[in-house]
This record gives structure tokens, sequence and C-alpha cells, in this order.
């Protein structure tokens, strides 16, 4: 069984304007609302990848009073709904897009998350006996300890000591993880948020990531993939005697590119489903990725275009890498 766990999802609102100005009215050319929550992503994604062959949940909060689509969303995508409802609303986030591409975000702080329901949501990922690969999603939500996520991946190795877990997130959040005993098997930072991570300005340039990822808070960390968009992206995989990996894409017209981290995480997790090799993985993250980007809709794949993809050594080009340059500390 594959679990993905989303403690703040969102309902993404997209604005699109041929102009946008700070401080004057804007006008909008079109919007839609999807959606979101990276979580929610991962797992329609990783549901189409399997066929449901493998069941798929969602699990984490979702605000009482505006449930409903996002049950449906699940449901729509064979994603069992295991979400626990809370007092209140699940949080908007807005984005707008002008004529340009530029685009800028305003995301809701979410609902507040009580000491009951954190309890509550741990004995139900502890109460799961049969999960294989488990994602852990996005943001915490407000009022949760910032060592939320390494009490959930405590709750996942309890009966599920095997299980292969996929940390998601960023910031405080992520360095509380790494800082800790409780490790998780993936973690996916994007250039942005490895940078944030290591206090230091990371160029969007392959060699700087690689010596980024032999920082010694990487070290415990079976396998680190940083995307880098169009770029690709670096990889390294084990602990005694890693190895690290250059990741080439072929170029693509990317239609819509937001929720391609997302569908990174939900190609992992087909991956894992199937128990596939470390370098296989990478592949499928890089394949959902790029699936995900030349589709209008935000944490959507298409099967076929993830297969196409995959099996095409020109679309995605995993490199071993013999000499590795300077650490950054």
């Amino acid at each position: 069984m594959l679990l993905t766990i989303t403690t703040n999802p969102s309902i993404d609102v997209v604005y699109q304007t041929n102009f946008f100005k700070l401080g004057q009215t804007n006008r909008e050319v079109s919007h839609y609302q999807v959606i979101g929550g990276k979580g929610i992503n991962a797992g329609r994604v990783a549901s189409i990848l399997t066929g449901n062959k493998e069941n798929v949940a969602a699990m984490g909060f979702v605000g009482r009073d505006n449930s409903a689509g996002i049950i449906q969303d699940l449901q729509e995508y064979g994603v069992a709904n295991k979400m626990i409802q809370v007092p209140g609303k699940t949080r908007f986030c807005y984005t707008i897009i002008d004529g340009k591409g530029q685009k800028t975000e305003l995301n809701e702080v979410g609902q507040q998350i009580s000491t009951e329901e954190a309890n509550q949501l741990l004995e139900q990922i502890s109460s799961l006996t049969n999960l294989n690969g488990v994602s852990i999603n996005g943001s915490l939500a407000p009022n949760l300890p910032g060592n939320f996520y390494s009490q959930v991946i405590r709750a996942v190795r309890e009966k599920n000591p095997r299980a292969k877990i996929v940390l998601d997130t960023s910031g405080a959040a992520l360095k509380s993880v790494l800082m800790g005993k409780d490790l998780p098997d993936y973690i996916k930072p994007n250039n942005e948020e490895l940078s944030e991570l290591l206090a230091t300005d990371v160029v969007e340039e392959k060699n700087a990531v690689l010596s980024a990822l032999m920082n010694p808070i990487f070290k415990n960390i079976p396998n680190v993939l940083v995307s880098m968009g169009a770029h690709g992206g670096v990889a390294k995989v084990g602990i005694e005697t890693p190895r690290y990996y250059k990741i080439k894409i072929s170029s693509q017209l990317a239609v819509n590119p937001e929720g391609s981290g997302d569908a990174m995480i939900g190609g992992i997790l087909s991956a894992l489903a199937y128990g596939k090799s470390n370098i296989d993985v990478i592949r499928a993250a890089m394949a959902a990725g790029m699936a995900n980007a030349v589709e209008a809709k935000t944490g959507f794949v298409q099967k076929s275009t993830f297969n196409r993809f995959l099996r095409s050594d020109k679309d995605i080009h995993v490199q071993i890498i013999k000499a590795v340059p300077t650490p950054i500390k």
C-alpha cells in the first residue's frame, strides 16, 4: 500500500492576467480552481501510474466546511480517503500569472490543528501494517510541533520497518527531521529549498548542487534527489560509500510546470510499489515531473506520456559522476 500524508492541503486558485502591477487595480483574463496540496497531487499521480494495482491512500487534515471537493478528487482518481476532517475551512492559495509568465503567490496559513487531532493522525498511521511506500508532503499545519514529521516517521516505522519513506518539505520542517534520529529514505528538495536549508546561495548549476549534496547534513539520508526544473537534477545514492549522479532531461514545451515536483513524488511512490532499483526510482521521478509539465492540469500525468519518457535514454539520461568537486559546508 502507498500512503501520502498532507497536514496542510489547499484549494488553489490561479489567475491569469496580461499585466499585474502592485498597488493598482488588475483584471484577470481567466482563472481556474484546482484541488491542491503536495500529498493530494502526489497521491493522484501515484494512483494513475500504478493503475490502482497498489492501493493508494491519502491521510492528513481537511477543513470540514469545504472538504467535499478534495474528497471528490481523491475518489475520482482512486485514492482512498483517510483524511481527518477538522473544524473550519481548508486554506486557499492564490497564484497570479502575468503575460510574461511571472508568478505571484499568496498562500493562506491554514487551519490550527489541536493536539488531539495531531495524535489522532499519528494513531491512524500507526494502525496501518501493509505499507511499502509513504510520502510526507508539504508544510506543517499551524500549531503542530516543529518535530511533528519526525513523529510521523516513527509512527510509520512502528509496524512498517521496511516501508520506504519520502519526505517532501522545506525550511524548518525539513531541517528538524535531518537534524534528528528518525530519518526518511528519500528527500527531494529543489534548488531554492536546498539553498534555504544550507543558508547559502546554491547556484542552479549541477556542480554547485553536487558540492552542496556533500554537506554532512545529508550523510545519513540514503537517497537525495535535487530537482532543477528544465535543467534535470543531481542525486546522491547511498550512505557509507555514496554515489553521485547527474540527470539530463530533454527539452519539452511546458504547458503548466506547476505541480511537477509533487508529480515527481508520485513517480517515486509508483516505482517503490514495484520494488524498482534506486536508478529506476530516479528515472520514474523525472519522467513523472516531465509528464506533468506537458499537461494543463496541475499534479496530473498521462500514463502513456510517463512511460514514453521513462523508457527513453534520450529523454532521461542518468550519468554517474566519477570526479566530485569540493563540498559546500
